[in-house]
Parts: C-alpha cells; sequence; structure tokens
C-alpha cells in the first residue's frame, strides 16, 4: 500500500513471487497513481498468477512504452498505454 503513487523506474524488473502458496494473491493500491517508465516488467514465479495480482488506483494509471504489467487495474479515472506496453489483465476506469 501506498500512501501516495507507485512509481517505477526505466528498466525495472519487479519478481512476484508466490512461496508455492495455493493460489496466492499480490493486491497493490495508490492513493493516486501508478506509472511505469519504459521497459519496466514482472517476472511471476513459485504459483504467481497474473489473475491473481490486483493494481486498485485513486486516480491513473500510465505503463511506458514496452512495460509489461500482470493484473488488472482498477482506476478512479484513467488509464493510458505506451507504445508496445502489455497487460496481462483487464484495465477498468471510472470515468
Amino acid at each position: 500500500r501506498s500512501g501516495s503513487a507507485i512509481n517505477l523506474a526505466a528498466g525495472t524488473v519487479v519478481t512476484l513471487d508466490g512461496q508455492n502458496e495455493e493460489n496466492p494473491v499480490f493486491l497493490f493500491q495508490a492513493v493516486s497513481t501508478l506509472v511505469t517508465a519504459a521497459g519496466t516488467k514482472f517476472i511471476l514465479k513459485n504459483g504467481a498468477k497474473a489473475e491473481n495480482v490486483m493494481w486498485a488506483l485513486g486516480t491513473a494509471a500510465t505503463l511506458g512504452a514496452n512495460s509489461i504489467l500482470p493484473g488488472s487495474i482498477l482506476a478512479g479515472s484513467a488509464i493510458t498505454f505506451g507504445t508496445k506496453a502489455e497487460l496481462d489483465g483487464c484495465a477498468l476506469a471510472q470515468t
């Protein structure tokens, strides 16, 4: 949980490790935004699945060029995809 925003720098690699649990869940919350810079990617291992990753954002999400993000994004206002950005899940914005 972030008190304000989640910002990932260019080329960041994040590993979500399910630790071999049955259906591990990853919930990321931010009062405002999620911003992934170009080339950000996630590695899912040991049982982690994109269907169990959720992003709850107060305002918006911006996925930078060539970013790869797992999960479902729930944003208050907008979701923007850069060139060749990929989302393995769904994107829902209230407005």
